[in-house]
């Protein structure tokens, strides 16, 4: 007759959950002060540029920087999230956590990200059109035409979180 064996592992060999890692507290703070920094990193950086093209004039005249702007602005969105992040590393989760990572920081990202890459897709069609017709482009790329093109970015993405 076959004896069936199952053992369990020697104490020394036993596998270690995250909950029993002695360093995850740690890590957690790491984690939570590296996404902190970065949120804070993102939220200086666009506000610099925002704040750049808006006080001199002419970098305002510039119909590309309109772009640029659309896409600071759009990245913006996404700081709250940023730094919320690194919070709900650092706490237990339950239902309400739950739902303030996805109202608070899922959408304005999910915002954000579809923005920023429409808003990419609206700059290269810029510099296409400066590229391929450069002596036309003064008449083709106008600050009315600019400000349609960032309309229709915003309304396709708020459009599609309605």
């Amino acid at each position: 007759m076959e004896e069936s064996t199952t053992s369990t592992p020697p104490d020394d060999l036993a596998i270690q959950t995250f909950d029993s890692v002695p360093w995850k507290a740690t890590w957690r703070v790491v984690i939570a002060c590296l996404g902190f920094g970065a949120g804070l990193t993102n939220l200086f950086g666009h506000t610099l540029t925002i704040a750049a093209v808006l006080r001199f004039k002419p970098l305002r005249e510039v119909i590309s920087n309109q772009f640029i702007v659309s896409l600071s602005v759009s990245d913006l969105i996404c700081v709250p999230g940023l730094l919320l992040i690194p919070l709900i590393v650092l706490i237990e989760h339950s239902l309400l956590t739950e739902w303030i990572w996805g109202l608070l920081i899922q959408i304005p990202i999910l915002l954000s990200l579809w923005t920023s890459g429409l808003c990419l897709v609206v700059i290269s069609i810029d510099r296409v059109v400066a590229v391929c017709k450069p002596t036309m482009y003064r008449r083709i790329m106008t600050r009315h035409v600019a400000v349609g093109m960032i309309t229709v970015v915003w309304l396709l993405v708020l459009g599609a979180l309605l």
